[in-house]
């Protein structure tokens, strides 16, 4: 039996490249040669399992190298990756006109907490939690504060847009870190509008909303429908074009 692809070492690690963490799969196998490929989940690597163990680490790191410097050149090869953004300490964070410097703190409590302070987003972790767990915490820790955060100021620009435009009954305006749309209007008269919509800039925002207003007049998507959208907005598709091009970008 031939076993030269035989896979005797499967490892997982995670690398930042434009503020972006990369899930990295790590292979090696009974084979020749080693490569590297974008797979639709991140990166894969595969090492010949002939090789020795520093020499594998250097190929490691020659293919890591290779992979930030396509990356950096070609952006969009990661533009499919769904994978939440990094928070390293001393970037900064940008959201609705307003940047907040990113402060890490490692601490001795073994839970991870959030706060907002003079222009810091302060994020402390458990000081044994590794760097991928930390990304995962800081995500949603991260999408909820912003959530709290924003919501008056948005809240106020709904119904600035819906004085002007619509003038009716709007309940409640709700924040929610949405994966599958940027808003949705209910039969209650609520507005939903996706957390990530902060990464926008304020005219595609203004559209979402615009949008989720329009249904307290035609709860579908009729002709009639859009006409009333058009006439809000008559360069809707320039915001519409920008979700569908920098969207998947939007990720806490």
């Amino acid at each position: 039996m031939d076993n030269k692809n035989e896979i005797d070492f499967v490892q997982e690690r995670s690398i930042i490249i434009a503020e972006r963490s990369i899930l990295v799969t790590i292979r090696i196998e009974k084979r020749r040669t080693s490569r590297i490929s974008f797979t639709k989940t991140g990166l894969s690597i595969v090492l010949s399992h002939y090789l020795k163990a520093d020499a594998k680490e250097k190929q490691i790191e020659s293919f890591l190298d290779w992979a930030k410097k396509k990356i950096i050149k070609h952006p969009e090869l990661i533009d499919q990756y769904q994978n939440q953004r990094s928070y390293p300490d001393g970037s900064v964070l940008k959201l609705y006109g307003e940047n907040f410097q990113i402060k890490c703190l490692s601490t001795k409590n073994k839970e991870a907490t959030i706060k907002i302070r003079s222009g810091e987003l302060i994020l402390s972790f458990p000081e044994n939690a590794k760097e991928d767990r930390k990304n995962k915490l800081a995500s949603k820790m991260v999408a909820r504060i912003m959530a709290l955060y924003f919501k008056d100021k948005l809240t106020k620009r709904v119904h600035e847009l819906n004085d002007l435009y619509f003038k009716q009954v709007v309940k409640n305006v709700v924040l929610k870190n949405n994966s599958t749309n940027w808003g949705s209007c209910s039969i209650r008269h609520n507005i939903n509008l996706s957390v990530r919509l902060l990464f926008a800039p304020e005219y595609v925002i203004d559209y979402v909303i615009i949008h989720e207003l329009t249904h307290l007049l035609h709860m579908n998507h009729s002709d009639a429908y859009w006409a009333h959208v058009a006439s809000v907005m008559p360069e809707y598709m320039v915001a519409e074009n920008w979700l569908k091009k920098h969207g998947n970008k939007c990720v806490f």
